[in-house]
């Protein structure tokens, strides 16, 4: 017998096309049996029905995060935060405090400073030293493309005068040669890796947290690029029946072999625990100013870093594809997307196959030029529109004019291009109705112009890059993502109509209950239920 859930006396959009006018959905078996009016929803009778009067409340397809670091959002609310000291001495007065409360020795790990918003005053070894004499500190930045440790720090991840910088790593040095404390990209991802070693039992509890914390936001499926350790600690909770929301993986590229040889691809698992793309490095962020650039950054001569060459890039999109492995690429730069893009062009000729769905994660800038190219090449857009908004005066600052091809949503969706949303966690919030607001407002406040407001989405078009879009993105495009029969039963409940609200106020609205695979799995009590 199946357990069966109607919702009804509520304002339902499926998001698919067309779109029925709805206000009763009917759950039965993990999936959705029959979407319309109350009075058309059929009388199944093969199981025990439970019913939930919504009360006009409003009814979405499940948000999917498609870029999302679990682990570390659950780790990082654990850490030391940083996010939103406005000067250096601030960050510093909260790592001496920190060190007050720590035993001699003991790791201190923590992140999200963001030396842009200092103004004067850089982060440097010796000024840690003076906070933690006597522990080891390693600190990322809010864009985990750097990290910032102490000289105790730099000794125990092996770091000295005459370290060579790793492929597609700097480590930066003063005048002297010396280190200054700041590792970027693949020499910041290795150092952070040797400090911070969670146990199994700590990484399971901390992937715990932030499942529930996406479960409170309506999040039923994300996206994560991340590695072993996630990957290991997912599997566990899926055993023992605690997941709570679908996981795509997106492992390092550096697992491709391995994959491969066990004859692992892209899409392999279940709908709770499945294998996407590996995730490739193209080049490194806005924030660390080495993301790469077809033209040098503004008021300076460098362009960036291509922290994995175009030709390396190739070679993991040919072998890839012979493994039925998709890339999933990061590439912030304009330089990095049109790399990335020849990298696919030519790999596809090659192999000549056309059913794997790489992407590109984050494109922040694209030349015009590039922008049919990602259509025609079949590759996601994989964005992240509270990016847009947070970076906005930087990406003035270092891009100038070329901001008005930045964050260009609405351009990659009128040259065809599929966007899935994510929100970057813990970079940026995990929330997506803030992700969902920035695409539609391109503004934080309602008191700022919006930024390039030709490229906003509408509200329908924000709300499908955050449901259908990362369904695409993950090959399960007829299974979830929308609300149709047959499709997973996975859906959130928002407290008013999306659709009936200025798009300013959409970040207000709040999630009153979350459903996965037709089971209650947070709610603050969100209807009047019957048996």
């Amino acid at each position: 017998m199946h357990h069966e859930l109607l919702l009804y006396n509520a304002r339902i959009h499926p998001l698919a096309t067309p779109q029925p006018v709805a206000d009763a959905i009917l759950l039965r078996g993990g999936r959705v049996a029959a979407v319309g009016r109350r009075q058309e929803i059929p009388a199944l009778s093969a199981g025990r029905r439970e019913t939930l009067d919504l009360r006009g409340r409003c009814v979405l397809p499940g948000f999917i995060d498609a870029h999302i670091h679990l682990l570390a959002l659950g780790l990082f609310r654990r850490r030391l935060q940083l996010a939103g000291c406005r000067f250096l001495g601030e960050c510093l007065e909260r790592v001496r405090t920190a060190a007050d409360s720590a035993e001699p020795g003991e790791w201190i790990l923590g992140g999200g400073w963001d030396r842009n918003l200092w103004g004067t005053g850089a982060p440097s070894r010796e000024s840690l030293d003076l906070a933690a004499p006597r522990n080891p500190v390693a600190l990322s930045s809010k864009d985990l493309h750097a990290l910032w440790l102490n000289s105790e720090g730099l000794r125990l991840v092996g770091i000295r005068r005459d370290s060579p910088n790793p492929p597609g790593g700097l480590i930066e040095r003063d005048a002297l040669g010396e280190p200054t404390g700041i590792l970027k990209e693949a020499a910041a991802i290795t150092a952070y890796m040797a400090a911070d070693r969670p146990s199994p039992a700590t990484c399971q509890s901390a992937l715990r947290d932030a499942i529930a914390e996406l479960q409170r936001l309506g999040v039923t499926s994300v996206h994560v690029p991340e590695d072993q350790r996630t990957w290991h600690a997912l599997q566990t909770l899926r055993a023992a029946g605690a997941l709570g929301l679908r996981v795509y993986m997106l492992p390092p590229a550096s697992s491709l072999p391995h994959l491969a040889a066990l004859g692992l691809h892209s899409g392999f698992g279940d709908e709770f625990l499945r294998l996407g793309p590996i995730k490739v490095f193209a080049d490194g962020s806005l924030g660390t100013q080495t993301a790469a650039l077809l033209r040098p950054y503004q008021g300076r001569q460098d362009r960036g870093v291509s922290v994995t060459p175009r030709r390396t890039l190739r070679k993991l999109a040919e072998r890839g594809a012979a493994a039925g492995i998709a890339l999933a690429v990061h590439a912030i730069g304009d330089r990095a997307v049109r790399n990335t893009l020849d990298a696919l062009e030519t790999a596809k000729a090659v192999e000549g196959r056309s059913e794997l769905r790489h992407r590109l994660e984050h494109l922040q800038l694209v030349d015009p030029r590039d922008l049919p190219r990602i259509a025609r090449l079949g590759v996601v857009a994989s964005v992240q529109p509270l990016h847009a908004v947070s970076d906005r005066a930087l990406a003035e600052t270092y891009w100038g004019e070329r901001c008005a091809h930045a964050y260009p949503y609405h351009s990659l969706l009128s040259a065809g291009a599929v966007l899935a949303g994510g929100s970057d966690a813990p970079v940026e919030s995990p929330n997506p109705l803030l992700g969902i607001r920035a695409a539609v407002t391109r503004r934080q406040a309602a008191s700022e112009e919006p930024w390039h407001p030709e490229q906003r989405l509408s509200v329908i078009e924000a709300l499908r890059t955050y449901t259908w879009g990362g369904a695409f993105a993950s090959g399960e495009e007829q299974i979830k993502g929308t609300l149709e029969p047959g499709r997973l039963a996975d859906l959130v409940v928002l407290s008013d109509d999306i659709f009936s609200m200025p798009p300013d106020s959409i970040g207000d609205l709040t999630v009153v209950g979350t459903i996965v695979g037709g089971e209650v799995v947070w709610t603050e009590g969100f209807g009047t239920s019957s048996t």
